[in-house]
């Protein structure tokens, strides 16, 4: 069978655990090897900066130690999830690199690799109709393009209800000052995010379009702007909200009422997490985020969709069209229509467990990981999957002597070299500041001291 390397990048959720996989990794990885697969999954959080395309957290001893790892390993198949590779595996392996888009174009790394080793990438997605029509401009050939379903290991497990209502994700970046100007600058984006919270399916791509010729930011910062996490889970926090994942103790103090009162911060987020979760809720909501703009959704769908809690989701009109027929999965496109939908919920579980019975069953008909193996074991001309089972796989994780100081800090220590670095980059942006000396270094140049001194800060 095959050796394969699966990448992406992870915070570290569990400081007992720095290396513990989130339950979509975990399943892809476990999937794998039951099928007599060879695997090693590699966080590259624990290599470089999330837009970096080079190892830049590693010294020299630790980084030749990975790069010899890599080499031994010697991979017939890589799986990169948002292009998290660098520079350094792509010089040491031949093989195959197929990206996942986990979140969407706009947060792919290393795009300048695509083109450039176009003859070694493949692309797969979860997402037909989504952003395929810019595969081909990323450098993605077209007959190197495979569709894919969303796919779970999660089962449905008869525990005891002890949650009204769960929700597992994280609490993402607030609003840049930046942003927050240019709104203050153009109050009719107002009547604008009215209409995209009604309905992002219908006008999430034209506010988008809109607003980053209007303002001059790229998509990606729009996001926070246009998250809908805190109205929805402020929406039903009075019904029994329990909530789970990374962030949530940040929030402001006027939104105690979640971060205190409904914030679990037991870490949840391996399959055995989600799946305890999941079963022993009555209703999992879940909120897409918001390059989902309406048309897809977010992995947890399926894990839920495959539990003994009903799943309340996001509108999503691409789960609309592949569960039509089969189940009709309760969806919201506002905040008050997601309170209804979990006090409809609440007071009639007899319609829970009609539409879970459903869900269960279109998940063991369309949500398993097999078909998706096959797919890419047909395009790849790798043999993914083992039918007699007779020889055994495995997966690892691969770790490193650095990840002491994330679990302590979040921080990489900083030795005399870092500190003299940070020093003289701030002096520069100090000198940045002064009138004369300031038309000298242009906004190019100050991003990059800022990136510099962001670099070595770690």
């Amino acid at each position: 069978m095959a050796r394969i390397l699966i990448i992406f990048y992870q915070p570290i959720i569990d400081v007992k655990d720095a290396y513990g996989l989130i339950c979509f990794y975990e399943s892809f990885a476990k999937e794998l090897s039951q099928n007599s697969n060879e695997v090693k999954c590699l966080n590259t959080h624990f290599l470089k900066q999330y837009t970096e395309n080079e190892i830049t957290l590693l010294d020299c001893e630790e980084k030749e130690k990975f790069i010899k790892q890599i080499q031994n390993f010697n991979p017939d198949l890589i799986f990169s999830f948002n292009n998290q590779i660098t520079k350094e595996i792509i010089k040491i392996t031949s093989c195959p690199i197929c990206v996942f888009d986990a979140d969407g174009i706009d947060f792919f790394a290393g795009k300048n690799f695509i083109k450039k080793y176009k003859d070694r990438y493949f692309m797969c997605s979860f997402y037909k109709g989504w952003e395929e029509d810019k595969y081909q401009k990323l450098g993605f050939e077209k007959h190197k393009v495979m569709f894919l379903h969303s796919a779970t290991s999660l089962k449905n497990e008869k525990l005891e209800k002890i949650s009204n209502v769960s929700f597992i994700g994280t609490k993402f970046s607030s609003i840049s000052k930046t942003t927050q100007y240019k709104i203050l600058e153009d109050k009719s984006i107002y009547e604008d995010l009215r209409e995209y919270y009604k309905d992002s399916y219908a006008s999430g791509d034209k506010f988008f379009k809109k607003y980053k010729q209007l303002f001059k930011l790229k998509k990606i910062d729009l996001y926070p702007l246009m998250d809908p996490r805190l109205y929805i889970l402020q929406s039903v926090w009075d019904l029994g909200l329990d909530i789970y994942g990374l962030f949530w103790d940040a929030l402001p103090a006027e939104l105690f009422n979640l971060s205190l009162c409904c914030h679990n911060n037991e870490p949840k987020y391996t399959i055995k997490h989600n799946q305890d979760v999941y079963n022993s809720s009555k209703i999992n909501i879940s909120i897409s985020h918001p390059q989902c703009k309406g048309y897809n959704f977010p992995w947890r769908v399926y894990d839920i969709m495959a539990s003994d809690g009903l799943l309340i989701s996001s509108y999503s009109k691409l789960l609309e069209e592949y569960t039509k027929g089969f189940v009709k999965i309760p969806m919201y496109k506002s905040p008050y229509e997601a309170r209804e939908l979990c006090k409809y919920a609440l007071e009639n579980p007899s319609y829970c467990k009609d539409i879970i019975a459903a869900s269960n069953q279109f998940i063991e008909k369309y949500g398993r990981w097999e078909s998706n193996l096959k797919i890419i074991q047909d395009n790849l001309k790798i043999n993914l999957l083992n039918i007699s089972n007779l020889k055994k796989g495995s997966y690892m994780v691969i770790k490193f002597s650095n990840d002491l100081n994330f679990k302590t800090s979040g921080n990489k220590k900083r030795d005399i070299k870092s500190r003299y670095k940070i020093f003289g980059y701030s002096f520069l942006l100090l000198l940045a500041q002064i009138p004369i000396i300031d038309l000298l270094i242009n906004k190019n140049n100050r991003n990059k001291i800022i990136n510099k001194i962001n670099k070595y800060w770690r």
